[in-house]
């Protein structure tokens, strides 16, 4: 058997590690003469030698972050955790006794460094309850699409003992696709709802934001879902309707068209940052549609659809406080040019603007929850979500809607003050 490096250098991880796992037997005394000495011993006889085989191999870096669910056709609890760049899953019959049972990531996806914080759920695909897929949900870091950490997921089946994904390696599919979106978290006791938390923050700058004392925060709750599009399956995040019991004030904007400008001087009266943006808009013959979040100061959020480029943009590169962004620390293996080729308009780390792919269609629905330091989009129900910080030094209160190429019109148009 194969000793990993951190057992060699005498650190003494050998038994946190089993603690950790669960791998470990704590008795109190009972009639077979087991004492209270023996509840700090490693239970060996408890692991199957394929489970030790694994855990010690020299292979087997960064095991962390793991994450028990029920699986109900087995009978037992299934545990995955991140081992590296790929995941293992683990199952046990009383959450003490693991064993190995087999490993995915290996070449899938975004593979910069290591998976992080997995997570797993079945969901019905377009609500069919007969057809049902598993998500497996990794976070990486780095890895972004546009530098530092984000959250990528695989759509596949789960037979109590391996995954297998639906898509070649070579795919890879984003939940976010924001800069500020990492360490997502399926709730527990949420019925038949399947609700995240992500962190909203980037590991690039995160110890250098404008905030103060706190330097984080979770955004949004957001329910999952699998839709298909184009012969494929993917993941939806839409804001989770608990979030509706935050809309405090409606303000109705009658409707109207962009033919170049369409001006909004003020969004709510005594506006202290956070609202909700309920939007329906008609393509027509626009090629460029879109608004931006301004306040007098002259900072503002861009947000627009490209639709010869088939992208929908936010641009945060003047959107208040943002050259704390040139002291960035990315990553080594981040030393190069693909981050800021990817992304638009790149200043710095933090001064860009972040896009996803999207499909030309007649109609957009656009949902945009605005935050004093963060702006989240969710493109018809959560198909397209994109989370990013902002740090503006007073709130975004006016919109000014703009168009290119031709008029386009927004038929429905509300805006939600939020308050608890």
């Amino acid at each position: 058997m194969r000793t990993a490096p951190w057992i060699k250098s005498g650190k003494g991880v050998l038994l946190a590690l089993a603690v950790f796992c669960g791998l470990t037997n704590c008795h109190t005394g009972d009639a077979s003469g087991t004492t209270d000495t023996d509840k700090f011993r490693p239970a060996y006889h408890h692991i199957s030698p394929d489970t030790l085989e694994h855990l010690f191999s020299d292979d087997l870096k960064d095991f962390c972050a793991p994450k028990v669910f029920w699986y109900a056709p087995g009978n037992k609890w299934v545990m995955i955790v991140s081992a590296g760049k790929e995941v293992s899953f683990y199952d046990s019959g009383n959450q003490k006794d693991w064993d190995y049972m087999s490993s995915f990531g290996e070449g899938y996806g975004a593979q910069p460094c290591q998976f992080e914080y997995p997570d797993m759920v079945e969901l019905p695909v377009d609500g069919d309850m007969n057809h049902k897929k598993w998500a497996l949900i990794v976070n990486v870091n780095p890895g972004c699409y546009f530098g530092g950490s984000g959250t990528q997921y695989f759509i596949g089946d789960f037979d109590g003992t391996k995954f297998i994904c639906d898509n070649q390696p070579n795919v890879t599919k984003w939940l976010d696709w924001g800069k500020d979106h990492y360490v997502t978290a399926c709730l527990s006791d949420t019925g038949e709802r399947t609700i995240i938390v992500p962190w909203m923050n980037n590991r690039q700058y995160c110890h250098i934001v404008p905030t103060g004392q706190s330097r984080t925060a979770n955004a949004l709750p957001r329910e999952l879902g699998l839709y298909t599009q184009d012969g494929d399956i993917y993941l939806s995040a839409a804001p989770a309707a608990d979030t509706k019991a935050l809309r405090k004030e409606t303000k109705k904007i009658p409707a109207f068209s962009v033919t170049k400008e369409y001006h909004i001087d003020s969004l709510l009266s005594e506006n202290e940052g956070a609202y909700e943006l309920s939007l329906d808009m008609v393509t027509g013959k626009a090629e460029i549609m879109g608004f931006s979040l301004f306040n007098d100061k002259g900072e503002k959020v861009d947000i627009y659809l490209n639709l010869p480029e088939k992208k929908l943009v936010m641009d945060r590169t003047k959107s208040g406080i943002v050259d704390f962004g040139k002291n960035s620390s990315p990553h080594k293996m981040e030393a190069h040019e693909r981050r800021k080729t990817i992304s638009i308009n790149y200043i710095n780390d933090f001064a860009l603007a972040t896009w996803a792919p999207v499909r030309k269609e007649d109609r957009y629905k656009l949902g945009v929850f605005v935050d004093k330091c963060s702006v989240e989009i969710f493109l018809n129900d959560g198909k397209i979500a994109m989370t990013n910080l902002v740090f503006p030094t007073e709130p975004y209160n006016r919109m000014c809607f703009y168009s290119k190429g031709g008029t386009f019109s927004v038929d429905s148009f509300n805006v939600y003050r939020l308050g608890l």
